[in-house]
């Protein structure tokens, strides 16, 4: 994505959002959102701080 110039300003990870974590950092625009709702195992968090991201963190069935 980062060689076609393509940030995006949301992103939804719906699967091992753990194993992507850093990556979907890297490529989100800053004040961006990401939407989860899979377990995060072993995530530094505060790396959404940097870039003032908003999360959202739901159970699927909820």
């Amino acid at each position: 994505m980062k060689a076609l110039g393509i940030s995006p300003k949301c992103v939804a990870t719906l699967n091992r959002t753990d194993k992507h974590f850093d990556a979907i950092i890297d490529l989100i625009k800053p004040r961006g959102h990401v939407a989860l709702i899979d377990d995060l195992q072993g995530v530094n968090i505060g790396a959404i701080k940097l870039k003032a991201l908003s999360y959202s963190w739901e159970f699927m069935f909820a």
